[in-house]
């Protein structure tokens, strides 16, 4: 189990690494060629996680379901994420 949260601590650092290295723009840049983007994927990391320990667990989950829609299977960035909502 310690090493399941030490990958789990290690992942998170990482996509925090991203928040702080990258800008806003560069956050919300879809490439070409994709439908998505950094801050996209990183949504949908902490989104799906939430969903496969809590959600189909029948518990509640830690972010909202409106945040779980945004970053869910088969979405995509609708609107450029500001600052405030990273």
């Amino acid at each position: 189990m310690e090493s399941t949260f030490k990958i789990w601590s290690t992942n998170r650092n990482l996509y925090l690494n991203f928040i702080n290295t990258y800008s806003l723009e560069q956050l919300n840049k879809i490439p070409d060629g994709f439908s998505n983007n950094l801050i996209w994927n990183i949504g949908h990391v902490i989104v799906v996680q939430q969903g496969l320990v809590y959600k189909f667990s029948g518990l509640p989950m830690n972010v909202s379901d409106d945040l779980f829609d945004k970053y869910k299977n088969g979405s995509k960035p609708a609107k450029t994420t500001t600052d405030e909502e990273i």
